[in-house]
């Protein structure tokens, strides 16, 4: 059984801990035995940097597989073998994304879900 959660950003102060909680808790569930996937899809690649990759070294990231239809998970995605962690990382090509999906005349606006639904069964 696949389970999906969300992060979303809480604030306490000034200080946003999306970025901290989200892979704390990506690293505990793998230490734990889970697999587990996280996306960053947050343009500045906060997460992404987390795990150590350089957002502007990337081929393809996450912008990629929102936009083209023949780009896979499994065509982004980096392993962080210290915690066990899949990640599809980003950079800031991201943020046109947003504006390309509204021009799309489809109206498609479950990429994202759409991409995902091969892995979630395994």
């Amino acid at each position: 059984m696949a389970y999906t959660f969300e992060s979303v950003p809480f604030q306490c102060s000034t200080l946003v801990y999306q970025t901290t909680t989200t892979r704390n808790l990506a690293a505990a569930l793998a230490a734990r035995g889970r697999k587990v996937l996280v996306i960053d899809l947050d343009p500045q690649g906060h997460l992404t940097l987390s795990f150590g990759v350089d957002p502007l070294k990337l081929e393809k990231h996450a912008y990629h597989l929102m936009i083209d239809e023949d780009i896979t998970i499994a065509s982004v995605l980096v392993y962080h073998h210290a915690s066990g962690v899949g990640l599809v990382p980003t950079n800031l090509d991201l943020s046109g994304a947003e504006i390309e999906l509204l021009m799309d005349p489809t109206g498609n606006n479950l990429v994202l879900k759409s991409r995902l639904e091969p892995i979630e069964i395994r």
